[in-house]
């Protein structure tokens, strides 16, 4: 299998001064980024059980930046540009095994990553580094999809995220940027039964825990914390019809 993606975005951030005199002006950034990926996966029998699968995902970032400024006689002006590209391969491998017919295991190891870009804080302006996040995951899935019967699946996880990318709220604003290196353990399980032929009840729990190992500068008093935007427990129920 290959898929091939692109992807053509453009975002602007604004914040607005004021000076002694009262004028007022505002400097912010406007950044576009096209981004190009390919994407191959194939899956190998390796016994009569056991199934193996490698994927490969080519992706291609650039990014172009405008200092922008807005000065008190609605004059705009743009300072110099910049540039930036890079490449990147993305590995998946995952393993199947088919334990019986309404039980299957799996392995999978799997990466991926945002760009980086340019953050505006009050008068500051600072680059931030894309981030990248390795996952191991493992588990089972059960049952069959049938009148009666009860499907579902439970899977650990454990990711190692780098240069984590976060909006922090600083004292003159929100901003982005990295704040160190973190790691997420984590546990779903998710079960359907299907009651009659178009009824099915469904239920789900996330449960994580997640820490910041390694904080970048600045970032020190937040060792050890929670992740942010990351819930540490999510549950759900429904009935489809």
């Amino acid at each position: 299998v290959i898929v091939t993606n692109a992807i053509v975005d453009q975002n602007r951030t604004t914040n607005r001064l004021d000076e002694r005199g009262g004028e007022t002006f505002e400097i912010g950034v406007r950044n576009r980024i096209a981004d190009l990926a390919v994407f191959g996966q194939g899956t190998l029998a390796l016994n009569r059980t056991l199934h193996g699968t490698l994927g490969v995902r080519w992706s291609y970032s650039r990014m172009k930046t405008d200092l922008i400024s807005f000065l008190p006689n609605d004059e705009e002006e743009y300072d110099a540009a910049r540039r930036q590209g890079r490449g990147r391969l993305l590995p998946t491998l995952a393993l199947n095994w088919t334990i019986s017919p309404a039980l299957t295991g799996y392995l999978r190891f799997q990466q991926g990553y945002r760009a980086g870009g340019i953050s505006i804080a009050f008068s500051t302006v600072s680059a931030f580094q894309s981030d990248s996040l390795d996952m191991v995951e493992g588990g089972l899935r059960f049952g069959r999809d049938a009148p009666g019967a009860v499907r579902g699946a439970v899977a650990l996880s454990s990711s190692w995220w780098r240069n984590i990318q976060a909006d922090i709220n600083g004292p003159d604003g929100p901003y982005t940027a990295n704040v160190g290196t973190g790691r997420i353990f984590a546990l779903e399980a998710n079960a359907a039964w299907r009651v009659r032929t178009h009824t099915t009840i469904s239920g789900a729990i996330f449960v994580n825990d997640s820490r910041l190992t390694d904080p970048a500068d600045g970032s020190e008093n937040s060792r050890s914390e929670m992740l942010p935007n990351i819930a540490r427990l999510t549950a759900r129920a429904g009935i489809d019809q």
